[in-house]
């Protein structure tokens, strides 16, 4: 025991974490701009152990290539040169701004030429203007080879190696690093071994106690603060009250028992278990749902092509409204970014009794279809529906929205200000409150924060609903620690009056 303690009290690991902690932040940081805050938060510091790998974006982090249509004299050619190309009648398409700009600009500039001749928004129009043209002159694009492997297999664009561009490229770079939830418990053990080890408990290091106190204090409110804090929107039209809110990045597949005339029976499976695949027995967790889903296909996030009645036969069927709307599901990698949503699908069927049900396509993307229909069955003469939504937080309470209204900056379409006028409905009677920017309503350990408003109408609000139980321990975490400061400072002030005053009188008497 005295060994262990000994090891975890080591001032020598102490600085190696601390070191290792900001290793971690430096390219979790450096990394924020690939992957965005949340994918920054889940990989890093949220994670054990995961790799970072020199960007792309970065000189000589992707070998930039000519990209050109599929039957093109230079396909596969090594060496263009690009000066050439230009007299040969080709016209080179860019971006207007992107990642790689400033390197696609360098290989211009040493070919002598300005840049691109037409430019686009996005990749996928570049691409577009390579196959289509203009009917009279030829097409080229410089663009970074991973964008352009699998065009290049499938044969939809081809690709040419460009004259003075080197092949050598840094992305094997990769440097291995130790995650948030292992550096996180090695400091708190760290520091509570060292308190007990080196800290002799005693009234002259009172104030040092305290302040290892207040440290622990806020390693824990983070701890607590991760393993249950919850943000969620709920949108309420005016007129409407809302009694549920939606997480922003949660998903849950419900089975509905639709057999009684005033409420449903809802059974949520969070989409965690059914991104595992194969069977999901869920008889278990409700009498009224006794089946087994099957997971043929999961899709963390994914690109749908939809198509109307008469436009053809294949993909998964689902209705809007009369409408019959088949979609051809495609995965695609998942995004971090703060202002995109992760569309999650799956393809399931349902079992029950010797019968199968589906297989039916369902997805959260679905969800923003007005007017959209989940999928119906019926078992044992009892009507059920599927569907794969955002996970719902249900309150004991409703929110009334009785008026919304929101300014604008003179002269602009910008809005300035939000104010949502609404009635709490609770068990006790009603509560008229307001909420706008930076006035939230706080209730029943909840906070609702005016976050938006419908753009389409102008007559919806936005709230997002906060729900912290840890939200006190930082600041008393940090009242601890300023506490302990005052303590020890003050401890060290007055033993150093002390001996100035000693000091003097010995001056005098001498």
């Amino acid at each position: 025991m005295r060994l262990f303690l000994n090891f975890f009290a080591d001032l020598r690991l102490t600085v190696v974490l601390l070191g290792l902690s900001i290793v971690m932040i430096f390219f979790g940081t450096l990394d924020q701009t690939n992957i965005g805050i949340k994918g920054t938060l889940e990989k890093y510091f949220e994670g054990y152990f995961t790799t970072w790998q020199y960007p792309e974006e970065w000189p000589m982090g992707t070998r930039m290539a000519l990209a050109l249509p599929p039957v093109d004299p230079h396909k596969g050619n090594k060496g263009v040169d690009l000066a050439k190309l230009k007299s040969d009648g080709y016209k080179f398409s860019g971006y207007n701004d992107n990642t790689f700009y400033e390197q696609a600009l360098k290989i211009y500039r040493t070919a002598d030429l300005d840049g691109p001749d037409l430019k686009f928004t996005n990749l996928a129009d570049i691409k577009e203007s390579l196959l289509t043209g203009d009917g009279s002159s030829k097409r080229a694009a410089i663009l970074p080879i991973s964008s352009l492997l699998e065009d290049q297999a499938k044969g939809i664009l081809s690709v040419a190696s460009i004259k003075g561009v080197p092949s050598i490229t840094l992305r094997w770079i990769h440097i291995p690093i130790i995650g948030g939830c292992i550096l996180g418990p090695l400091l708190f053990i760290n520091l509570l071994c060292a308190h007990f080890t080196r800290f002799k408990l005693s009234w002259k290091k009172l104030g040092v106690s305290i302040i290892h106190i207040g440290l622990i204090t806020m390693l824990i409110s983070e701890l607590v603060t991760d393993l249950t804090e919850r943000e969620s929107l709920m949108v309420i039209e005016e007129g409407e009250t809302a009694t549920y809110s939606t997480d922003f990045d949660k998903n849950e597949f419900v089975i509905i028992d639709q057999s009684k005339p005033k409420f449903d029976s809802v059974l949520s499976v969070p989409v965690e278990w059914i991104e595992k695949g194969g069977a999901l027995p869920v008889s278990q967790h409700g009498d009224n749902f006794p089946f087994t889903i099957v997971i043929k296909q999961f899709f963390p996030n994914t690109d749908i092509e939809f198509l109307q009645e008469g436009e053809g036969e294949g993909g998964f069927p689902f209705q809007i409204a009369k409408s019959i709307v088949r979609a051809t599901p495609k995965k695609v990698p998942k995004t971090y970014q703060a202002d995109k949503i992760n569309f999650v699908s799956a393809i399931v069927e349902l079992e029950a009794g010797g019968k199968t049900y589906g297989p039916y396509f369902v997805s959260n993307r679905l969800g923003f279809f007005e007017n959209y229909r989940k999928h119906n069955f019926e078992h044992d003469g009892i009507k059920y529906a599927i569907d794969l939504r955002r996970t719902r937080y249900n309150y004991g309470f409703g929110v009334r929205l009785d008026d919304f209204r929101f300014l604008r900056y003179p002269g602009t379409e910008t809005p300035k200000d939000f104010t949502s006028d609404v009635t709490l409905l609770h068990g006790v009677g009603e509560e008229e409150k307001r909420i706008y920017m930076n006035h939230p309503l706080i209730h029943d350990g909840n906070t609702f924060f005016q976050s938006g408003w419908n753009e389409k109408t102008e007559k919806g609000t936005r709230l997002q609903v906060v729900q912290n139980p840890g939200k006190s321990l930082p600041y008393l975490g940090v009242a601890v620690v300023g506490l302990g400061l005052l303590v020890q400072f003050s401890m060290h002030l007055g033993r150093f009056t002390k001996r100035r005053t000693r000091q003097q009188q010995k001056e005098i008497a001498s």
